[in-house]
Order: structure tokens, then C-alpha cells, then sequence
């Protein structure tokens, strides 16, 4: 059975790092939860440290299975583009 992660649950386990909004390439505009990691060869840490935050296998494998990355230069931003960011009440209104 294939494990969708939700916005609730992947800002609890980004929540260490400190998510943001970010739009990645051909995205449209839309906003989806992400990470900025300041030295690229972390990448592969960080996504340890968060897979291993992660309730079981099946949340671990979507929550890897659902990254895109962009590079920084030095740097790197880890998104999920299909889980957008939810919108605060005042973006609600406009």
C-alpha cells in the first residue's frame, strides 16, 4: 500500500529544519513546503535525519519518493511539489 504524506505531517517532520514556501521549476507559481540545506553534500544527511523522523518504511518511501531538489550553488533547497503549502487566513481573503 502506497503512503501519501500530508502537509500536516511533513511540516512535523521538516519542523527541526525550519520549513518555508518555495517554487520550484514548473511549478507554476504554487507553493510547496521545502528546506534550504547550506552545503550540498548535506543533502543526503539531512534526508537521513528526516527519514528517520518518519512513523515507518511506508512514510520514509514517500517522503523520499516526493523530494525534488534544486541547486543553490553551494547550496541546495529540498521541496515537495506535491504537497502545497497550506495558505494563512489572510491569503484566504485576497
Amino acid at each position: 500500500m502506497k503512503t501519501e504524506l500530508t502537509v500536516d505531517r511533513l511540516e512535523d517532520i521538516l519542523s527541526y529544519y525550519g520549513y518555508e514556501a518555495y517554487s520550484g521549476r514548473g511549478m507554476g507559481g504554487r507553493q510547496c513546503l521545502s528546506i534550504t540545506i547550506p552545503r550540498y553534500e548535506r543533502v543526503f544527511r539531512v534526508l537521513a535525519d528526516l527519514i528517520a523522523r518518519c512513523d515507518d518504511e511506508q512514510e520514509a518511501a514517500a517522503l523520499v519518493r516526493d523530494v525534488a531538489v534544486d541547486d543553490l550553488g553551494l547550496g541546495a533547497v529540498l521541496y515537495w511539489p506535491g504537497i502545497e503549502m497550506p495558505r494563512t487566513a489572510s491569503e484566504q481573503e485576497d
